[in-house]
């Protein structure tokens, strides 16, 4: 399962995983997903969607990130470049 992975990736590293708020059911769930597997609900961060000029990279709120992975369908176009 890949909420596995980002599990075990949240006990080597001192951060949160954030992910895009949505089903409000996948949300009530994965609190307590994360703490079964050791890792506090408090380090899943729901964020709302936002349009891409509003986003970190395009001059938005600034996040500070060792690592941003993104999956395709959340992901800017390839021909807008500056992030």
């Amino acid at each position: 399962m890949i909420f596995d992975i980002w599990v075990r990736l949240l006990h080597q590293v001192d951060g949160v995983l954030w992910l895009l708020q949505g089903n409000e059911v996948a949300r009530h769930n994965l609190g307590p997903e994360a703490e079964k597997r050791g890792v506090p609900a408090n380090r899943l961060v729901f964020a709302k969607r936002t349009a891409f000029e509003k986003s970190p990279c395009r001059g938005g709120p600034t996040v500070s990130a060792i690592a941003y992975v993104d999956e395709f369908s959340c992901a800017p176009p390839l021909e807008r470049p500056g992030c």
